[in-house]
Parts: C-alpha cells; sequence; structure tokens
C-alpha cells in the first residue's frame, strides 16, 4: 500500500515501482474504502496493461472481483458510472463468464451468481440481431460502440456492424445496489428461462414479460447465455408459441387429401412433384462421379417439379408433406413413405461433402469449423432451392439432424441485415462469392416463409425446428414412440430385449427404416405402430422354426413395421439388422 501511494503521488518518480508492487502483493482486501480504490485503479489503468500481460488470469479474476463487490457495497456510483477499463479488468470478467448461467440457475451460489467485476467492466451481450424496445414501460436499451460510445434507445433499432453489443441501462448506482442485494440471494431462475426463450431466442432482446424482473437480473441472465455456444435442447420448446406464427401462416393454404390426390393435384400442378430413378441414386451405391449419378436435390430444382408449391397434408395437419414423389418402377399409392424416404436422402446428399454442395470452411471464415457453408460455385437455382426446402421442413415440421449449417446461415433467415454483420472472413473476395450464394438461400426461404412471418423467430430455434433433437436415440426414448396398442402384442416383449441390444446408431437406422427419416417429427400427433403378424398354419404346428419367419416389413407411409411372433430376441435383433443393413434394396412385398 505504501508502494502504492508513492506511485500515485510521484508517477512519473516512482513508475519503477509496478514491477515490484506486483512481485510483493498479497491478495488482501483492505477495510479502508479508499485503498480499495486506489487498488482497482491500479489494475485499471491502460498504461500497465504490459505488466499485467504475464499474470495468470484466474489467480486474479475472484480477488478483483471480490476488491469491486467491497466497493460496490459503499460506493456504488464508482462501480455503475461509466468509464475506459483495462485488457485485465476486461479479461478478468470474461473469465467468470463460463459458469455464470450454471451458478446463476442456483439461488445457493449467492456470492457468485452476480458478480459485481462484470457490472464494473461493462460487458456488452453480443447478438447480432434488431433490439426493440416498444414502450415505456419497458426497459431502455443501451446499445454500445465499438468507439465506446453508448446510446439509449427506446423504439425498433437495427443492429449494424458498428454496434459491439448492449446492455440493460441500470439506472443510478444506488437503484443498482438495491437490486443486487436484493436478488443476489433469491431464486431467480424463472427470469434465466424467460430470457431465453422471450428474448435471446426472438428477435428482440425486451419485452413487456420483463416488467417485473429487476434490470440487473436480466441483465446477467442475458450475459449467461450469451457466451453458450450451443443453447441446451432441454430449454428449448419447438412446439410451442414460437411456431404459432408459422401455423397461422401456413395451413390455411395447406391443401388436405388422401392418396389418390396427391397425384391428381400434382398433375394440376397444385403441388409439386419429383419422378426419380431412385436406383440411380447414391442412397443406392451409385457413386457421385458416374454419369448415371441422379442428385435428389438436383431433380427438385428443375423447373418441371413447381418446387416450391403449396404444401399438402395426408388426412390432417399433422401430416405435412413438401413435395409429391415417385420412384420409377415403384407401383402403389403414397401417403408419405415415399416422400420421406427421399428427403431423408436428399438432406445427406446436400450435407455430403463429396456431393461438393457444402464443404468444410475455408480458414479465413471465421465460423464454427465442424459445420458446412455452401460451396461459392454453387448454382444460384440450387441455392434457391436448398432455402425452400428449409423453410418448407420447418413448416411441414419434417425435420432431419443431417443438417449441419454455422449458425451465420440461420440467423440469416432471420434478419434483413448485410451477412458481414452476421460473420467475419478475412478473404474479401471468397467472401462476396459466399455472399451471394447466402443471398440466394434466403430468398428461397423467405419465398415459403417470408420475413414478416419469422421476424420474431431467432436462428437458433430455425436451427432447431430444421434439425430436430441431435442427441444419440437411446431405447428407452425410441420405444416410447411407439403407441399404447402396439405394447399389447406378445412380441412386444422380445422386440423391446432386442432394441435394448441395439446401439443408438442403430436404433436411428430402425427408426428410418419405420418412418423413412432417422428423425422423428417435431410434432403432437408423431407415433410408431408395431403389429404382430402370423405365419401361414401358425397354429396347427406346435413347434415353429423362428429361423424360417419372415424378415420384419416396414410400411414407412403409416409408420409402421410387421414383426412375425418372435420370442428369440438375439434372433429378432440379427433379423433388425439385416433390414437396416439393407434397407434400400428391400421393398414393402419382399
Amino acid at each position: 500500500m505504501n508502494g502504492l501511494s508513492l506511485y500515485y503521488n510521484y508517477p512519473k518518480i516512482c513508475s519503477g515501482f509496478v514491477p515490484m508492487i506486483l512481485e510483493s502483493f498479497d491478495f488482501i482486501i483492505p477495510n479502508n474504502i479508499e485503498q480499495c480504490k486506489m487498488i482497482l485503479n491500479f489494475f485499471n489503468s491502460s498504461i500497465h496493461d504490459i505488466y499485467f500481460s504475464d499474470l495468470i488470469i484466474e489467480g486474479y479474476a475472484d480477488y478483483i472481483d471480490n476488491l469491486v463487490t467491497k466497493v460496490f457495497m459503499s460506493d456504488p456510483i464508482t462501480i455503475v458510472n461509466k468509464k475506459p477499463h483495462s485488457n485485465f479488468i476486461i479479461k478478468c470478467a470474461e473469465s467468470l463468464l463460463p459458469d455464470l448461467l450454471e451458478l446463476g440457475m442456483k439461488a445457493e451460489n449467492a456470492e457468485k451468481r452476480m458478480p459485481p467485476l462484470l457490472i464494473y467492466a461493462d460487458l456488452a451481450i453480443k447478438y447480432n440481431r434488431c433490439v426493440e424496445s416498444a414502450s415505456f414501460t419497458y426497459y431502455p436499451i443501451e446499445i454500445k460502440y465499438k468507439n465506446e460510445n453508448t446510446k439509449i434507445i427506446r423504439g425498433r433499432f437495427q443492429y449494424n456492424d458498428k454496434i459491439v453489443g448492449f446492455r440493460y441501462h441500470f439506472g443510478t448506482g444506488e437503484n443498482v445496489l438495491t437490486d443486487w442485494l436484493s436478488n443476489k440471494s433469491k431464486d431467480f431462475s424463472k427470469w434465466y428461462k424467460m430470457v431465453l426463450i422471450d428474448s435471446l431466442l426472438m428477435n428482440k432482446i425486451t419485452g413487456s414479460a420483463f416488467d417485473n424482473a429487476p434490470p440487473v437480473v436480466v441483465y446477467f441472465a442475458c450475459l449467461s447465455f450469451s457466451v453458450l455456444d450451443e443453447i441446451p435442447d432441454k430449454y428449448l420448446n419447438f412446439k410451442g408459441r414460437e411456431f404459432n406464427a408459422i401455423n397461422q401462416y401456413i395451413n390455411p393454404s395447406v391443401l388436405i387429401g388422401f392418396y389418390g390426390d396427391f397425384y391428381h393435384w400434382a398433375q394440376a400442378k397444385k403441388i409439386a412433384h419429383i419422378f426419380v430413378d431412385i436406383e440411380k441414386t447414391h442412397a443406392h451405391g451409385v457413386d457421385y462421379d458416374s454419369p448415371e449419378n441422379i442428385k435428389l436435390i438436383d431433380v427438385l430444382a428443375n423447373s418441371r417439379s413447381n418446387f416450391p408449391s403449396k404444401l399438402f397434408a395426408c388426412e390432417n395437419l399433422y401430416n405435412k408433406l413438401i413435395y409429391f414423389v415417385e420412384y420409377k418402377n415403384l407401383s402403389g399409392l403414397d401417403a408419405g413413405g415415399l416422400f420421406r424416404d427421399s428427403f431423408y436422402h436428399m438432406v445427406n446428399e446436400i450435407m455430403d461433402v463429396n456431393a461438393r454442395y457444402f464443404i468444410n470452411p475455408p480458414n479465413t471464415l471465421h465460423c464454427e469449423n465442424d459445420k458446412l457453408v455452401p460451396s461459392t460455385n454453387l448454382p444460384d437455382n440450387i441455392a434457391f432451392t436448398v432455402g425452400s426446402l428449409l423453410a418448407s421442413a420447418i413448416a411441414t415440421q419434417n425435420s432431419h439432424k443431417a443438417w449441419n449449417l454455422p449458425r451465420f446461415i440461420w440467423y440469416s433467415f432471420s434478419t434483413n441485415s448485410s451477412i458481414s454483420t452476421l460473420v467475419d472472413c478475412d478473404d474479401s473476395e471468397y467472401f462476396k462469392q459466399l455472399s451471394r450464394v447466402v443471398l440466394n438461400t434466403r430468398k428461397g426461404f423467405w419465398k415459403v416463409l417470408p420475413m414478416s412471418v419469422i421476424k420474431n423467430v431467432s436462428g437458433r430455434i430455425l436451427e432447431g425446428m430444421a434439425c430436430g433433437n441431435k442427441a444419440a436415440l437411446d431405447y428407452i426414448t425410441f420405444l416410447n414412440y411407439f403407441n399404447r396398442a402396439s405394447h399389447d402384442y406378445d412380441v412386444w416383449e422380445t422386440f423391446e430385449t432386442a432394441c435394448a441390444m441395439m446401439t443408438s446408431e442403430e436404433l436411428s437406422k430402425l427408426l428410418a427404416f419405420i418412418t423413412g427419416n432417422e428423425t422423428p417429427k417435431i410434432t403432437r400427433a408423431f407415433f410408431l405402430r408395431l403389429c404382430e403378424v402370423f405365419p401361414a398354419r401358425y397354429y396347427d404346428e406346435p413347434e415353429i422354426d423362428e429361423t424360417k419367419f419372415r424378415l420384419p416389413e416396414a410400411h414407412t407411409c403409416f409408420n409402421q413395421i410387421d414383426i412375425m411372433p418372435y420370442r428369440d430376441a438375439d434372433l429378432l435383433k440379427k433379423q433388425l439388422l439385416i433390414c437396416i443393413s439393407y434397407a434400400s434394396t428391400i421393398e414393402d412385398n419382399h
């Protein structure tokens, strides 16, 4: 403390004291508030950052937070008022962010869940979205610019590349301290979920729902979610009100019919229609570079397919379909099974880097490196069709876990901002070509779901609607998809045991065998059926050789699997694995 006092009284003469002060620093919080402020000012001086660069942040962050808390309790204005900060203070504050969500959701973490250091460091919440504060009863929003200036706004405000983030405007220091003291020990997990669902996942960051939430709580809730690379599915509700606006727009125009209606609608060009020789696709073993190879998205993008067009449904609105499909050399009426089969293979093709529609991102593009970005030579009509297919999949609740797009593409669908505000790139020429493709994809998406319909749905929600649940499928979840009547058959117990012995990947493929898609539809009406079928003379022969039973048969139109009365679970598992291994060559009547 003596060294600090001398340094602040005679900064030029005593500048050499800084290394010695750090070397002898003992992490004590003085009782004297002025001494606490002196230490805080020392670490918050940007001219000292060169000395702080070798300090281990983890060793100082808790101490600095405790120091800030001490000052905050006695002089909140010093902590709340805006001021420039050293890189060291910013790094200490940012080091507390990763644990903020877990700490904030539990009331017993009273001392750690709202660290005042974050208020002092004036961290801004970074989101590429339009912000909205439509009423004077809502919280005012404080926009933070790259030049450190801030602006308090009310009403609609378009995000742009000069903004580094936003924060809620707290008011005076005493207001913040009062709110902080009143809430740090309370259970405010409900506000956390409300902030996520009503705010961060929507295209606005404040609303009337927060009128009763203290601004400081909302601020910490926003911060806790802002650092997540992935928002856990348990916080998301893809069947709730986020989907209502889409349903209200789509449902009135959906054509509802049955088998024969689809063909007639297709012939009248009321719905999209593709005719394909499925045996010449990659799903049936044909190499992408083969001259015989047929790519499903190319067929859909052809003007003859009339896509996008009206959506339609089999029997009721729970069974919406995107296009009508016919397979060459396959007869019979289709109630959706062939669509799900073709859609499943189509998305897998689009997301296969070997098909060269989407590829690994270059190092110059700063997005998630485990995602795929569109090839810059992707034809405009293909990019447009992919966008329309994504929107149609969301509108019909036909999800597919294979969609593997970076977050900036999902967010591009719910904003009319420039792509440059959503992602950074070091190669301007490459980015120019990429932007062209992404904009065409966005046009295709908006053709099915206009911006006016999804303006309050964030890219994260759109991604969840399109991808469904990407979690590994366990056998309990899989069995729970079957309706109650399935459990009444004698073979159910054998089937249950067989499934328990299968891996998650095998169960996903079995789901695809039954429904045509590895990803279940996000709809309350989705369920599977099991039906027990008996061989001829079953009741006449006392001893039945199960090895002579027919393989299980799937009816993808009805999400149904027919199984003979197996009693040997190991044998049934073996037969099911044969089915999923050769699903592309097994037809319903074989």
